[in-house]
């Protein structure tokens, strides 16, 4: 689970310097394994005003990941929906990381689509529905097609 932390504090930290979607690389040496990814900021209510959405591959995986974190808290088997510009909304379950700060998407066989859509569109809109309620957050998709260009894909 530290090693999620790292990786994702690191992404984060990139992105949030520049405000626009960002390519990011590393090494996590205390468990062996190097990462990469494509982030970016976006905006949420109180207080999860710096919502972060990624890519991400890392070498212990063979699958890439879809992330949500800096968001209101979820349990496993809550609900994502999402929709790029006036695009059809689409549900995903989740996965949730131990402390809870980490949200998996479960895109599955949309990954190839949704890809395409986040490199061409102008913004990605997602709800997090969960027993508490939901929440909203959006997302620019400026630089979205450079960074995620970037990425060997797996």
């Amino acid at each position: 689970m530290k090693k999620l932390v790292l990786v994702l504090s690191v992404m984060l930290m990139s992105a949030m310097s520049f405000g626009q979607w960002e390519y990011v690389q590393g090494e996590n040496k205390f468990d062996d394994f190097s990462y990469e990814g494509a982030v970016v900021i976006g905006k949420g209510s109180s207080p999860y005003t710096e919502p972060a959405f990624a890519i991400r591959n890392t070498s212990n995986s063979s699958v890439s990941e879809v992330l949500l974190f800096n968001v209101s808290y979820a349990s496993d088997g809550d609900v994502v929906k999402m929709y790029i510009d006036d695009g059809d909304v689409r549900s995903y379950l989740i996965e949730t990381s131990k402390d809870k700060e980490l949200i998996n998407i479960l895109i599955g066989s949309d990954f190839e689509e949704i890809k395409r859509e986040l490199k061409s569109g102008k913004k990605l809109y997602i709800r997090l529905d969960t027993k508490g309620g939901n929440d909203k957050y959006e997302f620019s998709l400026g630089g979205s097609s450079l960074a995620i260009n970037k990425l060997k894909i797996k």
